[in-house]
């Protein structure tokens, strides 16, 4: 039960120099207003934290155009390679290197272990020729002239204007 008022400043009409006695429970003690912002700012960061979190949370991405360099070494004295791959271990054993060519010549073997494993990457480039200009003839109808890189003799200049053959 809360406290209750023993004591009175009213005075009462009677003049009595005794103050009567009010049975009415206390108010309660104000909370210092200092705590109540406090409590109220804490709240409020506390709710932008977690969705300020969020945002400010940095997207990062995977690394793009990524390299991986290998440093594959020989050790003359036990023929081996350090530092090598698994895949071009791999390679080296399937392949018809014998380990007297290895010692003899173990630069020529990371190289070709290289331009392999850089050929295998890779797609091959195009046989193809695939860019076409079309140009149009005085009648409107497209003719189209596939581009070569080295000129030929025989084609056509500006000033010519082959016909398109018969449908």
């Amino acid at each position: 039960a809360p406290p209750v008022r023993l004591t009175s400043n009213r005075a009462t009409d009677r003049g009595d120099s005794v103050a009567s006695v009010d049975m009415r429970p206390l108010p309660k003690e104000p909370d210092d207003g200092g705590d109540r912002k406090k409590k109220t700012l804490k709240a409020k960061i506390k709710g932008s934290k977690s969705t300020a979190h969020n945002d400010n949370k940095p997207n990062i991405s995977y690394p793009t155009n990524f390299e991986h360099t290998v440093h594959v070494g020989f050790d003359a004295v036990t023929g081996e390679f350090t530092g090598m791959p698994e895949a071009w271990a791999r390679l080296l054993m399937a392949s018809n290197i014998s380990k007297q060519e290895q010692k003899s010549n173990p630069q020529a073997v990371l190289d070709v272990l290289k331009w392999y494993d850089a050929s295998a990457t890779q797609p091959p480039p195009s046989k193809y020729m695939t860019s076409a200009q079309m140009h149009t003839t005085h009648s409107g109808s497209s003719v189209s002239r596939v581009s070569s890189s080295s000129p030929s003799s025989s084609t056509p200049t500006d000033t010519e204007h082959p016909e398109p053959p018969p449908p």
